[in-house]
């Protein structure tokens, strides 16, 4: 970015996100501890690096899993923080206190 002149823009992390299936070889479906645990350590590192990275947004992948299958998507069906029936996994709790714990972040949070 700097060879470029682009030094000072934010960077924006978009579609970040591990499913809660079973554990795939390819670490994109981590299991529900999986998901939960990448979350918490990813998220982790982002704030602790934020300014010098000069980050500026972090949007998780889905708020929820979508009803039915998602054919063309290896870890679509279970990316999402909540259920398909809006009930919590438990890498939303980590989630919403990592929100909490930042009051001067944007919190944009629609389920």
């Amino acid at each position: 970015m700097r060879a470029h002149g682009d030094a000072h823009t934010p960077i924006w992390i978009t579609e970040l996100g591990w499913g809660s299936d079973g554990p795939d070889r390819f670490e994109i479906n981590a299991g529900i501890d999986g998901q939960r645990r990448l979350l918490g350590r990813t998220f982790a590192r982002l704030v602790e690096h934020r300014r010098r990275w000069r980050l500026k947004h972090v949007m998780w992948f889905s708020w929820r899993d979508p009803p039915g299958n998602v054919s063309n998507c290896g870890f679509c069906e279970s990316a999402g923080l909540f259920w398909n029936d809006q009930r919590p996994k438990p890498a939303w709790r980590v989630f919403r206190r990592l929100i909490q714990s930042r009051p001067d972040a944007d919190h944009r949070v629609g389920v």
